[in-house]
């Protein structure tokens, strides 16, 4: 839920690339390695010496998320599987 709300204001997210990051936001995020310190300070440098980029990608994270995690969707999905 938080990775939802934080994609929902449109800023970059750096996660761990964990399955459900992946599968979440369709892997717009920056991901690194899970548990891996160097990876994380790889893909932290490449977003602060690239704010374009991270900028780019947060627009398309913020798109991504409230149209395919807005309330109306939800909802529409959970009564699809109920009808």
């Amino acid at each position: 839920m938080t990775v939802l709300e934080s994609a929902s204001f449109g800023i970059p997210l750096l996660l761990s690339d964990i399955d459900i990051h992946r599968k979440m936001l369709n892997n717009l995020s920056f991901l690194f390695k899970d548990k891996d310190i160097a990876s994380l300070k790889k893909n932290l440098k490449f977003i602060l010496d690239n704010p374009q980029i991270a900028l780019n990608k947060a627009k398309e994270i913020k798109s991504y998320a409230w149209r395919n995690y807005n309330w109306d969707s939800v909802v529409e999905k959970i009564v699809l599987k109920y009808d």
